[in-house]
């Protein structure tokens, strides 16, 4: 299943905006998603892009939960 923001917040992560992106956390873990307003508030395209470590494209669930596991030792 492709990985969304309402997957995210199901799972307990929580949002914060940081310039140019929001970043989902759970203990310990966060992935970046780009955001839809940049440093001066202008609107952009939301993406349903997200990416850990800004180099690894985590696109589905069942990515997420693989990399939580692996992080954390734990199942979402």
């Amino acid at each position: 299943m492709k990985l969304t923001t309402e997957y995210l917040e199901s799972k307990g992560f929580y949002g914060k905006y940081k310039s140019c992106h929001t970043r989902w956390c759970k203990n310990g873990l966060c992935i970046d998603q780009a955001s839809d307003e940049d440093d001066y508030g202008n609107s952009i395209e939301e993406k349903d892009e997200f990416t850990y470590d800004w180099s690894i494209a985590v696109k589905t669930t069942d990515q997420l939960n693989d990399l939580y596991f692996e992080k954390t030792g734990e199942r979402l």
